[in-house]
Protein backbone atom coordinates (compact mmCIF):
# COMPACT_ATOMS: atom_id res chain seq x y z
CA UNK A 1 0.00 0.00 0.00
CA UNK A 2 1.03 3.47 -0.58
CA UNK A 3 2.53 5.43 2.17
CA UNK A 4 2.27 9.36 1.11
CA UNK A 5 2.73 10.95 4.35
CA UNK A 6 6.12 9.51 4.20
CA UNK A 7 6.74 12.06 0.90
CA UNK A 8 5.23 15.39 3.43
CA UNK A 9 8.01 17.44 5.45
CA UNK A 10 8.26 16.23 8.35
CA UNK A 11 7.08 12.82 7.44
CA UNK A 12 3.24 13.33 8.25
CA UNK A 13 4.70 14.60 12.16
CA UNK A 14 3.78 17.86 11.08
CA UNK A 15 -0.33 18.66 11.00
CA UNK A 16 0.64 21.93 9.50
CA UNK A 17 2.71 20.50 6.77
CA UNK A 18 0.18 18.06 6.13
CA UNK A 19 -2.63 20.41 5.84
CA UNK A 20 -0.55 22.66 3.51
CA UNK A 21 0.22 19.79 1.61
CA UNK A 22 -1.24 20.36 -2.22
CA UNK A 23 1.17 18.32 -5.08
CA UNK A 24 2.34 15.21 -3.93
CA UNK A 25 4.33 12.46 -6.34
CA UNK A 26 4.34 8.98 -5.58
CA UNK A 27 6.27 7.81 -9.05
CA UNK A 28 7.94 4.44 -9.03
CA UNK A 29 7.37 3.23 -6.13
CA UNK A 30 5.94 -0.22 -7.06
CA UNK A 31 2.37 0.83 -4.85
CA UNK A 32 -0.37 -1.71 -6.16
CA UNK A 33 -3.10 -0.39 -3.70
CA UNK A 34 -3.72 3.44 -2.34
CA UNK A 35 -3.91 3.91 1.37
CA UNK A 36 -3.30 6.46 4.01
CA UNK A 37 -4.76 10.13 1.39
CA UNK A 38 -7.15 10.92 4.40
CA UNK A 39 -5.26 13.61 5.93
CA UNK A 40 -4.23 15.24 3.07
CA UNK A 41 -7.40 16.63 2.31
CA UNK A 42 -6.02 19.93 0.62
CA UNK A 43 -4.29 18.07 -2.24
CA UNK A 44 -4.81 19.57 -5.79
CA UNK A 45 -1.86 17.73 -7.83
CA UNK A 46 -1.44 14.02 -7.29
CA UNK A 47 1.38 11.83 -9.37
CA UNK A 48 0.91 8.33 -9.17
CA UNK A 49 2.79 7.24 -12.32
CA UNK A 50 4.40 4.04 -13.16
CA UNK A 51 3.01 1.97 -10.38
CA UNK A 52 0.99 -1.00 -10.09
CA UNK A 53 -2.26 0.29 -10.01
CA UNK A 54 -5.24 -1.60 -11.03
CA UNK A 55 -8.23 1.16 -9.59
CA UNK A 56 -8.42 4.67 -8.23
CA UNK A 57 -9.46 3.60 -4.62
CA UNK A 58 -9.66 5.24 -1.19
CA UNK A 59 -8.91 8.99 -2.18
CA UNK A 60 -12.63 10.03 -1.03
CA UNK A 61 -11.09 13.05 1.38
CA UNK A 62 -9.37 14.51 -1.31
CA UNK A 63 -12.19 16.32 -3.39
CA UNK A 64 -9.94 19.48 -4.15
CA UNK A 65 -7.79 17.34 -6.71
CA UNK A 66 -7.55 19.07 -10.20
CA UNK A 67 -5.04 17.24 -11.44
CA UNK A 68 -4.28 13.20 -11.13
CA UNK A 69 -1.29 11.60 -13.38
CA UNK A 70 -1.76 8.07 -13.25
CA UNK A 71 -0.33 7.03 -16.55
CA UNK A 72 2.07 3.53 -16.80
CA UNK A 73 -0.30 1.07 -14.47
CA UNK A 74 -2.55 -1.32 -14.61
CA UNK A 75 -5.85 0.27 -14.09
CA UNK A 76 -8.43 -1.61 -15.88
CA UNK A 77 -11.89 0.28 -14.42
CA UNK A 78 -12.98 3.92 -13.32
CA UNK A 79 -14.81 2.54 -10.35
CA UNK A 80 -13.59 4.17 -6.99
CA UNK A 81 -13.29 7.51 -6.08
CA UNK A 82 -12.97 9.40 -9.52
CA UNK A 83 -16.07 10.69 -9.18
CA UNK A 84 -15.88 12.00 -6.22
CA UNK A 85 -12.88 14.39 -7.14
CA UNK A 86 -15.59 17.49 -8.39
CA UNK A 87 -12.48 19.76 -9.59
CA UNK A 88 -10.68 16.77 -12.14
CA UNK A 89 -9.73 18.94 -15.01
CA UNK A 90 -6.37 17.15 -15.80
CA UNK A 91 -6.74 13.28 -16.21
CA UNK A 92 -3.79 11.20 -17.41
CA UNK A 93 -4.51 7.30 -17.66
CA UNK A 94 -2.62 6.86 -20.82
CA UNK A 95 -0.70 3.16 -21.26
CA UNK A 96 -3.05 1.67 -18.79
CA UNK A 97 -5.76 -1.46 -19.52
CA UNK A 98 -8.84 0.60 -20.03
CA UNK A 99 -11.34 -1.22 -22.34
CA UNK A 100 -15.06 -0.85 -23.15
CA UNK A 101 -15.48 2.88 -23.96
CA UNK A 102 -19.26 2.88 -23.59
CA UNK A 103 -18.21 1.99 -19.84
CA UNK A 104 -15.77 4.27 -19.20
CA UNK A 105 -17.87 6.83 -20.33
CA UNK A 106 -20.78 6.19 -18.46
CA UNK A 107 -17.81 7.78 -15.50
CA UNK A 108 -16.06 10.38 -17.47
CA UNK A 109 -18.96 11.79 -18.83
CA UNK A 110 -19.94 12.80 -15.05
CA UNK A 111 -16.24 14.85 -14.48
CA UNK A 112 -18.01 17.91 -15.38
CA UNK A 113 -14.73 20.10 -15.39
CA UNK A 114 -12.47 18.12 -17.45
CA UNK A 115 -10.59 19.57 -19.72
CA UNK A 116 -7.54 17.78 -20.40
CA UNK A 117 -7.68 14.00 -20.63
CA UNK A 118 -5.58 11.35 -22.28
CA UNK A 119 -6.41 7.77 -22.64
CA UNK A 120 -3.56 6.75 -25.48
CA UNK A 121 -1.99 3.14 -24.84
CA UNK A 122 -5.21 1.81 -23.64
CA UNK A 123 -7.27 -1.05 -25.40
CA UNK A 124 -10.30 1.10 -25.63
CA UNK A 125 -8.82 3.20 -27.92
CA UNK A 126 -8.83 0.70 -30.93
CA UNK A 127 -12.86 0.75 -31.07
CA UNK A 128 -14.10 2.71 -33.67
CA UNK A 129 -14.64 6.66 -33.52
CA UNK A 130 -13.06 6.61 -30.16
CA UNK A 131 -12.41 10.21 -29.87
CA UNK A 132 -15.96 11.08 -31.65
CA UNK A 133 -17.37 9.25 -28.49
CA UNK A 134 -14.93 11.13 -26.43
CA UNK A 135 -15.70 14.38 -27.47
CA UNK A 136 -19.47 14.29 -27.65
CA UNK A 137 -19.54 12.81 -23.98
CA UNK A 138 -17.56 15.70 -22.57
CA UNK A 139 -18.74 18.61 -23.53
CA UNK A 140 -15.87 20.46 -21.28
CA UNK A 141 -13.16 18.53 -22.59
CA UNK A 142 -10.40 20.94 -24.46
CA UNK A 143 -7.88 18.51 -24.82
CA UNK A 144 -7.67 14.96 -25.68
CA UNK A 145 -4.66 12.83 -25.94
CA UNK A 146 -2.49 16.43 -26.57
CA UNK A 147 -4.87 16.66 -29.69
CA UNK A 148 -7.26 19.83 -28.79
CA UNK A 149 -10.72 19.48 -29.61
CA UNK A 150 -12.09 21.90 -32.77
CA UNK A 151 -15.28 23.31 -32.86
CA UNK A 152 -15.95 21.03 -36.08
CA UNK A 153 -14.93 18.29 -34.73
CA UNK A 154 -17.16 18.31 -31.88
CA UNK A 155 -20.22 18.91 -34.54
CA UNK A 156 -18.85 15.76 -36.45
CA UNK A 157 -18.88 14.16 -32.89
CA UNK A 158 -22.67 15.30 -32.82
CA UNK A 159 -23.75 14.13 -36.23
CA UNK A 160 -21.85 11.04 -35.59
CA UNK A 161 -22.27 9.85 -32.63
CA UNK A 162 -25.22 12.17 -31.75
CA UNK A 163 -27.22 10.22 -34.41
CA UNK A 164 -28.47 13.81 -35.34
CA UNK A 165 -31.15 13.33 -33.22
CA UNK A 166 -33.67 16.17 -33.68
CA UNK A 167 -34.64 18.46 -30.58
CA UNK A 168 -37.65 20.87 -31.47
CA UNK A 169 -37.11 24.47 -32.58
CA UNK A 170 -39.63 26.63 -33.89
CA UNK A 171 -38.00 26.98 -37.32
CA UNK A 172 -40.31 26.40 -40.21
CA UNK A 173 -42.29 24.77 -37.48
CA UNK A 174 -39.92 21.33 -38.18
CA UNK A 175 -37.21 19.14 -36.24
CA UNK A 176 -33.53 20.02 -36.60
CA UNK A 177 -30.80 18.48 -34.82
CA UNK A 178 -29.74 19.87 -31.54
CA UNK A 179 -26.42 19.94 -32.57
CA UNK A 180 -26.77 22.02 -35.16
CA UNK A 181 -27.96 24.65 -33.26
CA UNK A 182 -24.85 24.50 -30.45
CA UNK A 183 -21.98 24.07 -32.72
CA UNK A 184 -20.69 25.14 -36.20
CA UNK A 185 -18.39 23.55 -38.38
CA UNK A 186 -15.89 25.43 -40.25
CA UNK A 187 -16.13 22.65 -43.17
CA UNK A 188 -19.45 22.78 -43.85
CA UNK A 189 -19.45 26.37 -44.67
CA UNK A 190 -18.82 27.50 -48.14
CA UNK A 191 -15.73 28.90 -48.69
CA UNK A 192 -15.13 32.70 -47.03
CA UNK A 193 -18.18 32.22 -44.75
CA UNK A 194 -18.38 30.62 -41.39
CA UNK A 195 -22.22 29.26 -41.19
CA UNK A 196 -23.49 27.27 -38.22
CA UNK A 197 -25.22 23.92 -39.27
CA UNK A 198 -27.84 25.53 -38.46
CA UNK A 199 -27.92 28.37 -40.58
CA UNK A 200 -27.20 26.72 -43.45
CA UNK A 201 -30.05 24.01 -42.93
CA UNK A 202 -32.54 27.18 -42.74
CA UNK A 203 -30.79 28.69 -45.77
CA UNK A 204 -31.43 25.94 -47.38
CA UNK A 205 -34.92 25.34 -46.55
CA UNK A 206 -35.70 29.45 -47.38
CA UNK A 207 -34.84 28.92 -51.07
CA UNK A 208 -36.83 26.25 -51.06
CA UNK A 209 -40.06 27.81 -50.06
CA UNK A 210 -39.39 30.99 -52.63
CA UNK A 211 -38.77 28.50 -55.44
CA UNK A 212 -41.84 27.25 -54.42
CA UNK A 213 -43.72 30.59 -54.35
CA UNK A 214 -42.22 31.69 -57.74
CA UNK A 215 -43.10 28.74 -59.22
CA UNK A 216 -46.95 28.87 -57.76
CA UNK A 217 -46.81 32.29 -59.38
CA UNK A 218 -45.81 31.46 -62.28
CA UNK A 219 -48.11 28.62 -63.05
CA UNK A 220 -51.48 30.85 -61.79
CA UNK A 221 -49.67 33.35 -64.55
CA UNK A 222 -49.45 30.81 -66.70
CA UNK A 223 -52.97 29.93 -66.30
CA UNK A 224 -54.79 33.35 -66.63
CA UNK A 225 -53.29 33.63 -69.68
CA UNK A 226 -54.01 30.59 -71.18
CA UNK A 227 -57.58 31.89 -70.28
CA UNK A 228 -57.08 35.24 -71.77
CA UNK A 229 -58.58 35.31 -75.20
CA UNK A 230 -55.89 38.46 -76.27
CA UNK A 231 -53.25 36.09 -74.60
CA UNK A 232 -51.07 36.36 -77.18
CA UNK A 233 -50.19 40.20 -77.32
CA UNK A 234 -50.74 40.45 -73.37
CA UNK A 235 -48.05 37.48 -73.01
CA UNK A 236 -44.81 39.98 -70.93
CA UNK A 237 -42.46 41.45 -72.64
CA UNK A 238 -38.78 41.87 -71.81
CA UNK A 239 -37.84 44.17 -74.15
CA UNK A 240 -41.14 45.82 -75.65
CA UNK A 241 -43.97 47.68 -74.09
CA UNK A 242 -46.94 46.37 -75.03
CA UNK A 243 -49.21 47.87 -78.19
CA UNK A 244 -51.48 50.45 -78.07
CA UNK A 245 -54.68 50.06 -76.20
CA UNK A 246 -53.39 46.76 -75.05
CA UNK A 247 -53.47 47.67 -71.66
CA UNK A 248 -56.85 49.45 -71.70
CA UNK A 249 -58.31 46.21 -73.14
CA UNK A 250 -56.76 44.10 -70.34
CA UNK A 251 -58.64 46.16 -68.04
CA UNK A 252 -61.99 46.43 -69.84
CA UNK A 253 -61.66 42.98 -69.86
CA UNK A 254 -61.47 42.23 -66.64
CA UNK A 255 -64.12 44.47 -65.34
CA UNK A 256 -66.68 43.00 -67.91
CA UNK A 257 -69.01 40.29 -67.66
CA UNK A 258 -69.02 37.26 -70.11
CA UNK A 259 -70.28 37.87 -73.68
CA UNK A 260 -68.16 40.35 -76.15
CA UNK A 261 -65.92 42.77 -75.49
CA UNK A 262 -65.80 45.96 -78.10
CA UNK A 263 -62.82 47.57 -77.94
CA UNK A 264 -62.34 51.25 -79.03
CA UNK A 265 -59.16 53.53 -79.51
CA UNK A 266 -58.72 56.76 -78.28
Amino acid sequence: CSQPLQEVVGHGHNAKHVKDCTELFLGGKGIEQLAGFERLVNLEVLWLTDNKLSALNHLDSNIRIKQLYAHNNAICTLKGSLLNLKFLSQLDLSNNQLRDLQKLLKTLQKLHVLKELNLQGNPCCEEPDYRLHIVHAIPSLEVLDHHQVTTAERAKAAAVVGGYICSLTVAFGTRLPQSAMQFKTAAAAPVGEHRSVLEQELAQRATAIKEKQHKAAVGAEQAWYAANPDAAYLKPCNALPPPPGVLRAQQAWTRGSSGSLTLTES
